[in-house]
């Protein structure tokens, strides 16, 4: 009668840390630190799968870890860009040259 039921296999401790990963990484998108998060997911994620196919919180884990990766590093793009045409970084240098270049 037991062999009717089919159990389960074991849950993957790596496809669980995989998926929390990823929701960390799109949870800390806002303080740029997304990145510390994703690569480590998407490492896991990738480990937990082994010789066999990857199970559901793997996949799920993946997923959200490439996003958060993607997400991290348009933002640092969009960021690092505007501090580049803003100006305010040329401003600052020219300040910084004319006060440690004047004399004495």
């Amino acid at each position: 009668m037991n062999e009717q039921y089919q159990s389960r296999p074991p849950a993957n401790g790596l496809a669980t840390a995989s998926l929390v990963l990823g929701i960390a990484s799109l949870l800390f998108l806002c303080c740029g630190a997304s990145f510390f998060f994703a690569a480590p997911g998407i490492v896991l994620a990738l480990l937990s799968r082994g010789s066999r196919e990857m199970d559901g919180p793997a996949k799920a884990g993946l997923v959200l870890s490439v996003i958060g990766l993607i997400l991290g590093l348009l933002s640092a793009v969009f960021l690092l860009s505007n501090i580049y045409l803003s100006g305010e970084v040329f401003q600052s240098i020219q300040d910084s040259s004319t006060i440690y270049s004047s004399p004495i």
